[in-house]
């Protein structure tokens, strides 16, 4: 069944120097028979010339999506209240800085109802997760007439619970720590060189403590740990690509060569055991990508 939705929004200046956007939008999930009104409003002040303040805050909600969770047509959307805050100030033209803080409360995340590491023991999804994230960005943000770049530093903290009176751990996805540089040069009217340097704390991992062996299936069960309570390396890497258009007069040709990790060092995303968890290795990402394309245009 299609999902419907609609939404109905203002603009409005109370005063000159403020303006604000405020709005709400009503989603219809039919399968799941589930409808969500979601208020949303933002808040822009013009404090001075290159100086602006920012306040948002609203109500998101998204249906069960993955394939499992299609299996079940009584759960409901889940929902995420979002809150902002920044600030942003011109130093010199072309020059900017701007800091934000946020925090997201989740509700009716579908989880399963159950222990989470005995498949067999559960009965299936509810929506009765929860969650919280919260972090503050610093951006400094540069736009010149041939150099365009930006260097920003996220500190986040991200947490779900499978129920009220359930153990707090991180978000399988939780980054701490994410730095990341950008930067393109448009050399001349042919030639342009780009490229993005980022570091980043590892997802968290559940480690695997012992293994106990089981003799009437001549194979070792793992004992886990705490959820989530190691992280796999941290990654850095660095991406160049590199632009060059050629000018037929009636078409143009551009192609571009991009390699996505020019160093070499493959991300460790998970680590894999041997058959009686006695030892353990890292499964990691390609350790470079190039990539190489064409276009036309007439």
């Amino acid at each position: 069944n299609p999902d419907l939705g609609a939404w109905l929004g203002a603009k409005v200046w109370p005063v000159r120097a403020v303006e604000l956007d405020v709005g709400a939008r009503l989603d219809r999930f039919q399968r799941n028979d589930d409808t969500v009104l979601q208020p949303r409003a933002q808040a822009v002040w013009h404090v001075a010339d290159g100086a602006t303040l920012r306040t948002a805050s609203g109500l998101y909600s998204r249906p069960p999506e993955d394939q499992d969770e299609n299996l079940q047509d009584d759960l409901s959307a889940e929902r995420a209240w979002h809150v902002t805050v920044g600030a942003e100030k011109r130093l010199v033209p072309g020059l900017t800085v701007s800091a934000t803080a946020f925090t997201n409360q989740l509700t009716d995340l579908v989880v399963l109802d159950g222990n989470r590491r005995d498949m067999a023991s559960t009965g299936g999804y509810v929506n009765r997760g929860e969650g919280l994230a919260y972090g503050a960005e610093l951006m400094l943000r540069y736009r010149g007439p041939e150099v365009f770049g930006w260097i920003s530093y996220t500190g986040a903290r991200a947490t779900r619970r499978d129920s009220a009176d359930a153990a707090e751990r991180l978000f399988d996805y939780d980054q701490a720590h994410n730095l990341v540089a950008v930067a393109s040069w448009r050399i001349n009217d042919k030639w342009q060189l780009g490229g993005r340097f980022q570091l980043t704390t590892g997802k968290p991992t559940t480690p695997v403590t012992s293994a106990i062996y089981q003799a009437d299936r001549d194979s070792y069960l793992p004992v886990f740990g705490e959820v989530n309570s190691r992280r796999v390396d941290a990654q850095h890497q660095l991406d160049l690509r590199i632009d060059r258009v050629w000018d037929f007069g009636s078409w143009k040709l551009s192609g571009y060569l991009d390699v996505a990790n020019t160093y070499l060092n493959a991300a460790v995303i998970d680590t894999s055991y041997n058959f009686d968890y006695t030892a353990q290795q890292d499964v990691t990402t390609l350790p470079i990508l190039p990539s190489l394309g064409l276009r036309g245009e007439m």
